[in-house]
Formats: C-alpha cells, structure tokens, sequence
C-alpha cells in the first residue's frame, strides 16, 4: 500500500506592491548617491541622514513584527515605504536648511548691529547676497545645499560702538561642509560697504543702504533707489548692473548702457545733474540695464 503524498506546489509569493516599493527605495538610494557625487547635493546629507537614525530603529523594529507574517500579502510593502518616508524626508529637510541638522552647523551668524558696516568676502565658489528685514544678526552665512569646494564660512570681527568690520572667508573644513558657495543675508537697517571677490556673485542690493561696493567676479549686481548719498560702485568681471529708473549714473570706462544716455568723455551719464551712482568698470564687459 503507498504512502499518502503530500502535495507540494509553490509558496506564497511577494505581493507585487512590494516589489514595487523595494524598487522604489533602490532607486531612490541611487539617486542620491549619484546626486552627491554629482555635487547635487552637499556631502553633509549623509550627516542629516545618519542623525535619523531614531527612525531606523522604528522602522527595525516594524519589520521584525511584520515580515514574518507578509509573504504574499501587502504588508511586505510598510516597511520600504518607512524607509522611502525616512529618505523624502531627511533630503527635504536638509535641502530647506532645518536649524537641528548637522549640515546646519556650518551656518554662521553675525552679531546684533546697528549703525555702519564694512563687508570684505572673499570665496572662489558662489556668492548670492541679499537685504532682509526683521532679522536681529547683521548677517548670516549659509552654506549653499549643492556640492562643491567651498568650505564652511568663518569671519573676522571688530566692532566698535556704532561700526562694524567683517571679513569672511572659507575654512580648511571637513569635505562633509563643502559646497558651491554661501548665501548671505544682511540687515537691511545698517549702512553697508561691500567688497566681494567670488567665482560668481548674485547680488540683490535693492533694500539696502550703501556707501561703496566693490566686485571682482562675474555676475548681477540690482541696486536700491537713490538716496541722499553718493553710491560708488567698483566692478572687474563680467556683470550686469540693474539701477532704477530715477537714478542719476555716472559710468567711468567701458559698457553697454541703455538707449538715451549720454557719451562723455570717460564713460557715459545716464542724465544731467550730481549723480547719485558712480560705476567704475576696472576690466570685464558690463551691462546697465534701467529698471523703470
């Protein structure tokens, strides 16, 4: 007599949502390695990464519970898509700057100040800079999310009663810190002198008050309106200069100015009477362009 046979056919599979999610979270992790190396990203996403790592344990501790019982079932799937929520949101929030991250600590800030200031920066990378309101620091550096060779910022103070001097400059930092260059805030209630060299400049000038600025690099400079006193403006490099419509300029050397301004014999005026903008071109092509 034969003994009873036990069928056998294959076990339970993997529900295909799971697949799926796995897949996800393999591509998601790709693209973020190619996106670090890439210089994308800043080496430091892998810092705010790891100081997840609380949610690792949690997400540990759901798949001991769950695996076990998911084969062929949709719970296979909670666990990459923990895992995808843990990615989305350490890249979301490294790339909005959270104060609590680790990349966050190369962000510099400068002491409460009102009165005058004297800025020298000087970084081979980006330097985009802008006036801002309702901020207590005379300034702050934040180091751009995107890869590159600039290190973390540090500056040089004296500030006395009513005046301020500041030079920043890069450090010989970690490679985690190093970006494509900083942003830069300033308090708009201080009267300002600017002097940046940098690989490529943004500066929107337009809610602050200054005396002089000097720029050696290319990029865009945008102007205030006029105000009671003379702004002298210092360029090398290639940079368009934007200026309002009510300002009287004076530009000393080559350029390309609007329509209706008049030749002199150093350079071009924008109309008659004391300018209230001096542009003197040192080298580079420069570019005015009247913002009505």
């Amino acid at each position: 007599m034969s003994e009873a046979q036990t069928p056998v056919g294959p076990g339970p599979v993997t529900h295909i949502s799971t697949l799926w999610a796995w897949l996800f979270v393999a591509l998601l992790a790709i693209a973020m390695v190619i996106g670090t190396v890439g210089r994308v990203f800043s080496a430091a996403v892998v810092l705010d990464l790891v100081s997840f790592w609380p949610f690792l344990v949690v997400i540990f501790l759901v798949a001991a519970a769950v695996l076990p019982r998911s084969r062929g079932r949709w719970l296979g799937s909670v666990v990459p898509l923990l895992l995808i929520g843990w990615l989305v949101t350490a890249i979301v929030l490294h790339l909005n700057g959270w104060d609590q991250l680790p990349s966050s600590a190369a962000r510099l800030y400068g002491p409460v100040h009102l009165g005058t200031a004297e800025l020298t920066i000087d970084v081979p990378g980006l330097i985009d800079l802008v006036g801002v309101s309702g901020q207590s620091e005379s300034y702050v550096v934040n180091p751009r999310r995107a890869g590159g060779e600039v290190g973390a910022p540090e500056a040089i103070e004296r500030q006395e009663e009513s005046s301020l001097t500041v030079g920043i400059r890069p450090t010989a930092t970690s490679q985690w810190f190093l970006s494509e260059g900083w942003d830069i805030s300033l308090d708009e209630r201080i009267g300002w002198a600017l002097d940046v060299t940098a690989g490529q400049t943004l500066l929107d000038l337009s809610r602050l008050a200054i005396s002089t600025v000097r720029v050696d690099g290319d990029g865009s400079v945008v102007l205030p309106p006029p105000g009671e006193n003379l702004v002298e403006l210092e360029l090398t490099g290639n940079v368009t200069v934007v200026v309002t419509s009510d300002s009287i300029v004076h530009v000393i050397g080559d350029g390309t100015v609007p329509t209706g301004w008049v030749p002199t014999d150093d350079g071009y005026r924008s109309d008659e009477g004391d300018p209230t903008l001096v542009v003197t071109v040192i080298a580079g092509t420069v570019v005015i362009e009247d913002n009505p």
